[in-house]
């Protein structure tokens, strides 16, 4: 990016149209004042190892139009520097996290040093009369220090929440590597039942691991970023998961017999057990279905039909297991219509988990 002061700010004009502002090398000052601070303290600049480069165009000396390095006029300006090849002998203020504090580098070097080195920056081909055999780009003696890397994050959150625990309190755990960290930010915003925010549930910690309290029924979003000790932060680590509803479903409408039940180490520890012809059917706007329940050596057998389309599940298993995806598909955000068919035996149900559901 290039930016210009106006002549008040750029020391060109020793007095101001404007008398509330300084001109001459006060003006310089205000505006650097105002805008380094900004610009170095940018997140682009810190994340990305910015470049901030201080130049002038011509010299203190009006008469100094001498140039450097091998330097040639434009082909539309025979002498740039009216008398001369250049514009004098200027200096330069350059700041970047890939520069010592402190350095000072008295070698030669003129604009299109500055244009060249950019290019390379970029992956660029050198332009006009910066790609000459004679040109040379910024050396050590500017970038004198290792750039900074920036962490990488990993975020660790089950994509169904009834597979890690028994109730809405769900662990969450991270992790971060390429650089020392300093701490990490985590945040989480709730994906369903209409619109909501990013809500800060960690700001600058250094723990690993967090206790979600989530809702029944509730789908979140969480996002994690490591601050390394050298103020760089990492991209956001991304993680989503989804909470079952209680064992009778909010909205379902329910037929035959159906009796809660007590069941250790079951979603809520509670169980919705329908017996030979007992059905549930449930309308709703959201996403991908799963459906999760109790298997064991007594267990039954149920039809599901899920817009349209049925399939048979057996809850039978040789030992008894809780909080089981009995039965899941992947569908897009919309309206779909669920129901369960109990077709023999008992069918231990503890919740659908629907993704982003809103009705």
């Amino acid at each position: 990016m290039f930016i210009t002061p106006d002549l008040c700010g750029d020391g060109h004009d020793a007095t101001c149209a404007d008398p509330s502002r300084p001109g001459g090398f006060a003006g310089i000052d205000q505006f650097l004042q105002q805008w380094v601070p900004r610009i170095v303290g940018s997140r682009a600049f810190r994340d990305q190892n910015g470049l901030l480069a201080i130049i002038f165009d011509e010299g203190a000396n009006a008469n100094d139009s001498s140039s450097c390095c091998g330097e040639i006029p434009g082909p539309n300006s025979p002498e740039p520097g009216i008398n001369g090849p250049g514009g004098g002998n200027t200096g330069a203020v350059l700041l970047s996290p890939c520069i010592t504090p402190g350095t000072v580098s008295k070698v030669a070097y003129n604009h299109y040093t500055l244009l060249r080195s950019i290019e390379d920056l970029f992956g660029l081909q050198h332009l006009g009369y910066a790609q000459p055999a004679g040109e040379q780009s910024l050396g050590s003696d500017v970038f004198n220090r290792a750039c900074q890397v920036a962490p990488v994050a990993s975020l660790r959150a089950p994509p169904l929440a009834s597979a890690a625990a028994t109730g809405p309190k769900l662990p969450l755990s991270w992790s971060a590597r390429g650089a020392d960290i300093g701490g990490f930010t985590l945040q989480a915003m709730q994906t369903s039942g209409g619109p909501h925010g990013w809500r800060t549930l960690l700001g600058a910690a250094t723990r690993r691991s967090y206790s979600f309290n989530g809702r029944d029924g509730a789908t979140y979003q969480f996002r994690l970023r490591a601050i390394g000790a050298s103020g760089l932060t990492s991209g956001w680590a991304l993680a989503s998961t989804v909470f079952p509803s209680t064992a009778r479903v909010p909205g379902a409408a329910y037929h035959g017999r159906w009796r809660l039940a007590r069941v250790r180490d079951a979603w809520n520890e509670q169980s919705l057990v329908g017996s030979r012809g007992a059905s549930l059917t449930l309308s709703y706007v959201g996403g991908t279905l799963r459906l999760i329940g109790d298997v064991w050596p007594q267990g039954g057998s149920a039809r599901v039909t899920v817009d349209g389309r049925s399939h048979t599940i057996s809850l039978r298993s040789g030992r008894p297991h809780a909080r089981q995806a009995l039965y899941g598909t992947v569908l897009a955000p919309g309206h779909h219509r669920v129901s369960i068919r109990v077709l023999g035996g008992v069918v231990p149900i503890e919740g659908l988990a629907i993704a982003n559901r809103r009705a």
